[in-house]
C-alpha cells in the first residue's frame, strides 16, 4: 500500500520536472500595437512612438520627435521571440 501512495505521488512531480519551460507569447505584448503621443516631451517639441506585429513572433516599433514641421526618428527597435526569449534588438 505504501508503494503505491509513493509511486502516486511521484509520478505527478516527475512530469512536472520534465516539462519544457514555458514558450514566451507575443500576445501579451499586443498593448503596444498601434500609435502612442508622448507625454513627456520637452516644451516646442512633441512625440510618438508606434509599434506594429510583423508576425506571430516579431513586433518592430520607432519612436519619433517632432520640432515644428520637422519629424525626427530617434529610435528603431524589434521585439523577437528567439530561444525561448523575447528579446529587445535596437537598430
Amino acid at each position: 500500500m505504501r508503494l503505491i501512495l509513493i509511486t502516486l505521488l511521484l509520478i505527478p512531480a516527475l512530469c512536472f520536472a520534465q516539462r519544457d519551460p514555458a514558450e514566451p507569447d507575443m500576445s501579451k505584448l499586443s498593448w503596444l500595437i498601434g500609435k502612442w503621443i508622448r507625454t513627456n516631451a520637452r516644451a516646442g517639441t512633441s512625440g510618438y512612438e508606434q509599434w506594429e506585429q510583423k508576425s506571430l513572433t516579431e513586433l518592430k516599433g520607432f519612436g519619433a520627435r517632432i520640432r515644428g514641421t520637422d519629424t525626427t526618428i530617434t529610435e528603431r527597435t524589434t521585439l523577437l521571440i528567439k530561444d525561448k526569449a523575447i528579446l529587445n534588438l535596437p537598430k
